[in-house]
């Protein structure tokens, strides 16, 4: 019996160290209801980007990697009879939690009828990670499971 506790112990403790870290990811529609993607154009509106250095950087990469999944979008899209103007905003900033520093890394996407205006659809991931927007691996990853929440 004892060996099975000390087999046991090992595995449940180290399984709890091999969790995902906590994330969060909501999806916010004004209509109450999903828009229906094939109705839509979508035209990249804006990226913003706050985090200590490589803001021009990252605001590139997030450009070309919407740019991509608005073109891959567009490709399934019939007879568009709408535009939607798609917007970006991306923020990272280091903290400390259990004596480690980690990211805490947000993405926010938001649909509108017309530019500037009010939002049709948000959708928000966060996270805290050892990853940073830097990482453009780690970055198309995230704005791209954003992106597809827009559209369930």
């Amino acid at each position: 019996m004892k060996r099975l506790q000390s087999l046991v112990l090992p595995f449940l403790l180290g399984s709890c160290l091999l969790l995902p870290p906590p994330r969060i990811q909501e999806l916010y529609q004004r209509q109450g209801h999903p828009l229906k993607a094939e109705e839509y154009t979508l035209v990249l509106a804006g990226v913003s980007v706050i985090e200590a250095g490589e803001e021009e950087r990252v605001a590139d990469n997030t450009r070309r990697i919407l740019d991509f999944l608005i073109r891959k979008h567009a490709r399934n899209t019939s007879t568009p009879s709408s535009i939607l103007y798609l917007s970006a905003c991306l923020e990272e900033e280091a903290i400390l939690r259990d004596y480690e520093t980690l990211n805490s890394i947000t993405v926010e996407l938001r649909l509108c009828t017309e530019e500037g205006g009010e939002p049709e659809t948000i959708a928000l991931y966060s996270e805290e990670t050892k990853n940073t927007l830097s990482s453009y691996r780690y970055l198309f990853r995230i704005v791209a499971d954003t992106f597809g929440s827009l559209f369930p």
